[in-house]
């Protein structure tokens, strides 16, 4: 959640008022010199945004950061960095576990299906008669793998087994701006109405790491909650598909405008 100043905004008549908030790696409030009125039913909108393609979706904190496999006698543990991960990515860090702690041996990959939007177990032939085991102790959305041992006993020869569900390959699909001033609105979307407090939604298609900039052709002014009386805070908060708060560790920057 991220607090904004529009200390050095001015009003303009018959003109929006455009503000900008920027996050710099801290939540910090921001007094943007006291409670400002609102009249007349006023509308908001995402003037532009920018951002760097950089979210954290294996962690520590959100409990997916290991991957267990066992030979029946020995149970290894690989730990990924916490991190903006994709398939490809996973599974080579996956593979460089294995060569370094099983003898040089890589005995299984996870590796994608685009086309079917699902991930899949191939294991090799099992080396001088030494089988293996891979266990996803939580389910796994990036790769659709539910939680258990896969397969059920030691693989020995080779063997592809696909997950049960659809894998998100990508777990940041779109990147929605939201704020306070738009709570349980009705925006139109395809002509149908909808509760939604969405501004703007972006899907990411810079390289990790890389930055992104949208500034929409035409502003859409979604109307806001606050129909008169005073706002002493506006929130800008991004959000993903599913309404997830993003764990941001980049700068992003936004700037509104409201008319009314």
């Amino acid at each position: 959640m991220v607090d904004l100043t529009t200390a050095s905004a001015k009003w303009y008549l018959n003109e929006p008022l455009r503000f900008t908030v920027t996050r710099d790696g801290a939540d910090r409030p921001v007094d943007w010199g006291g409670a400002k009125t609102v009249q007349l039913y006023p509308e908001v909108g995402v003037h532009d945004f920018s951002f760097i393609n950089f979210f954290i979706n294996i962690s520590s904190t959100l409990g997916n950061n290991t991957f267990t496999y066992t030979d029946g006698l020995v149970t290894y543990t690989c730990t990924f960095p916490d991190g903006n991960w994709d398939i490809a990515s996973y599974n080579a860090y996956l593979k460089q576990h294995q060569i370094d702690n099983t003898g040089g041996f890589v005995r299984f990959q996870i590796l994608p299906n685009y086309v079917l939007s699902k991930a899949y177990l191939q294991f090799e032939a099992a080396p001088h008669g030494v089988g293996y085991q891979a266990v996803f102790a939580v389910n796994s959305t990036l790769t659709g793998f539910t939680a258990g041992s896969y397969p059920a006993a030691l693989s020995l020869g080779s063997e592809t087994i696909v997950a049960t569900n659809t894998a998100r390959f990508n777990l940041i699909e779109s990147v929605n701006v939201t704020t306070n001033l738009s709570n349980n609105c009705i925006a139109s979307f395809g002509g149908l109405g909808q509760q939604s407090n969405i501004l703007l939604s972006v899907i990411p298609t810079a390289g990790i790491g890389y930055s992104q900039y949208v500034e929409p052709s035409n502003i859409i002014y979604v109307p806001s909650e606050v129909l008169t009386g005073s706002v002493s805070e506006i929130q800008v908060q991004l959000k993903d598909q599913l309404g997830r708060s993003i764990n941001m560790t980049e700068n992003f920057h936004v700037t509104l405008s409201i008319r009314y």
